[in-house]
């Protein structure tokens, strides 16, 4: 993880969630979309910007037993998401549970954790007989 930090902030109008990506995927963050937008329209995007890395993203909330699991063994990297400080919706990075990394230029964290955000794995490649087409 290469923290980076957002480049836009305010309600509605900040990249914080993109730049947890940039700094979980260790790209610019130039390479990642604006997600403007919210609900299955959101999860759209996301889904479709992380098909090409192998990867779909889910949300989870905080008292998840899998979440448990999840951590248990090495390093598992994914956004925090919840409440800022200053009101309105804020994203950070995270590693097993903790946050490690606050992409807005405070740093202050978030004052309410509403989901975790995991990056999970995809099989690109469907085994034999499934139907694999994207249901977007």
């Amino acid at each position: 993880m290469i923290p980076v930090e957002q480049t836009r902030v305010g309600s509605g109008v900040g990249n914080c969630f993109a730049a947890c990506l940039a700094s979980i995927l260790e790209i610019p963050l130039g390479d990642i979309p604006d997600f403007l937008t919210d609900g299955d329209e959101f999860l759209d995007q996301v889904a479709w910007f992380l098909f090409p890395y192998g990867l779909v993203y889910v949300q989870v909330p905080p008292d998840d037993p899998i979440l448990a699991r999840m951590f248990l063994v090495g390093q598992t990297w994914h956004t925090i998401e919840g409440v800022s400080p200053r009101g309105g919706l804020h994203a950070c990075v995270g590693c097993n549970g903790r946050l490690v990394h606050d992409p807005h230029p405070g740093g202050n964290g978030l004052s309410k954790v509403e989901l975790f955000g995991l990056l999970c794995a995809r099989m690109v490649s469907p085994p034999d007989g499934v139907n694999n087409s994207p249901r977007l």
